[in-house]
């Protein structure tokens, strides 16, 4: 799940191409916290808007998304 050494306390972007229900990121969240470091942001090219996101928020992990999915399944830039 980690590439590279990561040193104890380190701060970390988990960066993935799309969120839909989170699991790969979260997966990647345990192996980051496992490790003894620190999730300080989690970034993905698109959200999905299925669940994921959210649940990646109520966590309270920081969360950004480049681009989202409407309900319409319209792609739009994310808010800010």
């Amino acid at each position: 799940m980690i590439e590279g050494f990561l040193p104890k306390g380190s701060n970390v972007v988990i960066v993935d191409d799309v969120c839909t229900s989170g699991g790969s990121l979260f997966a990647a969240i345990d192996a980051v916290v496992t490790a003894g470091s620190h999730v300080a942001l989690v970034m993905v090219l698109l959200d999905r808007n299925q669940g994921g996101s959210e649940e990646i928020r109520r966590r309270g992990y920081p969360f950004y998304s480049v681009l989202e999915a409407g309900v319409d399944g319209k792609v739009v830039a994310s808010r800010l």
